[in-house]
């Protein structure tokens, strides 16, 4: 199993949730999560059905987050990356292995909702 926050989209996620009170916006990353997210959604061949809906879980953030490619919203974004890179380094993990280990879970359930309802599974952990 995969821990929750070894998941850069997740780290974004809660970013653009507390926007409001970091006053970073982190909309430059939610475009590079989603298009990384359906990258490796078709590398791996994953079902239409788990595309689709990891589609639209990493779409939501374009909901409330603003649009903004300014140079310092761009560079806070380069340092929340690094910040990522360097806490998957210090746990001495791999970034492609974790997202391979994912992406192959949802390969192996066509639906990660039926298997989320039947088993309470989707691969990810907080403590574990």
């Amino acid at each position: 199993m995969n821990r929750i926050y070894n998941f850069f989209t997740h780290w974004i996620v809660l970013l653009s949730l507390l926007e409001k009170y970091t006053k970073i916006n982190v909309y430059p990353s939610i475009v590079l999560c989603f298009i990384g997210s359906t990258i490796l959604g078709l590398l791996y061949k994953i079902s239409i059905n788990n595309l689709i809906i990891l589609g639209i879980l990493h779409i939501l953030p374009f909901f409330w987050t603003k649009v903004n490619f300014k140079k310092k919203t761009l560079i806070n974004n380069l340092y929340i990356g690094i910040a990522y890179l360097l806490f998957i380094f210090i746990q001495g993990k791999e970034i492609g292995e974790i997202y391979k280990k994912q992406y192959l879970f949802y390969k192996k359930n066509p639906t990660i909702f039926k298997s989320y309802v039947r088993t309470g599974n989707l691969n990810m952990c907080l403590f574990c």
